[in-house]
């Protein structure tokens, strides 16, 4: 839940700020403005600064979403520069619903943002990292929390009352995301709901993905779900998995665009057993375009 006093007036006023927002200022975006990043970024900042926006339709968008990813922040320099375009004006931010959109800028952790702060946790422990270069749960207190997720309570008191010990009276969102700090700056990580813990080791589902989508072409990219099973529902199926596997079976679901040969399956395991150091219990393929 997201009032406007304090809440968005607060976020418009550090958008406004960071990016230097003025009258001459011209935004383009592609996002409804019935979602958050597109009506208080795309559309509530512009106004306030008194700058113009141009708006694009998102299905515009998705029937081709080159036509806003195919050029890299580099590229499009390269081809501006001889307009005048400044390198100054490109700026990635990273920010989330429950803290209104914004948070953070050009990577830049708790940067003449007095009244935005940054923590990295130990993940449930909730103490704070010692050293934040090591890789802990990204925590953020700022005047533009939410108020919470209306009609869940729990919820709510799980992600926005949270508290250090050493601040007692300061409220943090957790947002589930990982990441640390280096130099100053916030690097992102993975999410804690993607961690899978096999064996007493924190494994990233994502990694794994990557790892078993690069061993054939007869995967479709970005469409394979590394997941873990407990073991009395492997061992209903019939599927055997490795001792001391913390009670977990790691599964891999991917498209693939025919079915795959014994050796392609073997070659996945042997990929993600050498680069990994784990075991896959078992590999399940579906048709291509099953998942999107």
């Amino acid at each position: 839940m997201i009032t406007h006093r304090g809440m968005i007036i607060h976020n418009v006023k550090l958008m406004q700020r960071r990016y230097r927002a003025t009258t001459r200022t011209i935004l383009v975006s592609w996002l409804p403005q019935y979602h958050d990043m597109g009506l208080i970024g795309g559309l509530i900042t512009c106004l306030v600064s008194g700058g113009s926006t141009i708006l694009f339709s998102p299905t515009t968008f998705i029937k081709n979403p080159l036509l806003w990813l195919e050029t890299t922040v580099k590229r499009f320099i390269e081809l501006t520069e001889p307009f005048g375009l400044s390198q100054e004006v490109m700026a990635p931010g990273y920010g989330l619903a429950e803290n209104c959109v914004w948070e953070v800028c050009c990577g830049y952790a708790n940067v003449h943002t007095a009244d935005v702060e940054i923590k990295i946790i130990k993940p449930n422990i909730g103490k704070e990292h010692g050293d934040s270069t090591k890789e802990g749960e990204i925590w953020i207190s700022s005047l533009s929390a939410g108020a919470g997720y209306w009609g869940m309570e729990e919820l709510s008191m799980k992600t926005f009352e949270n508290e250090l010990l050493t601040e007692p009276a300061k409220k943090y969102i957790r947002i589930g995301d990982l990441g640390r700090i280096i130099d100053g700056k916030l690097f992102i990580t993975g999410r804690i709901k993607d961690l899978i813990i096999v064996a007493g080791r924190n494994i990233y589902s994502t990694n794994v993905e990557k790892t078993v989508e690069k061993t054939s072409d007869l995967l479709r990219p970005g469409c394979c779900a590394v997941i873990g099973i407990l073991d009395e529902v492997l061992m209903s199926k019939g599927i055997s998995f490795p001792k001391g596997s913390d009670q977990l079976g790691l599964v891999v679901v991917t498209e693939a665009y025919k079915p795959l040969p014994y050796e392609v399956i073997e070659r996945i395991c042997t990929r993600v057993a050498e680069e990994h150091s784990i075991s896959i219990a078992s590999i399940e393929t579906i048709k291509s375009r099953s998942i999107s």
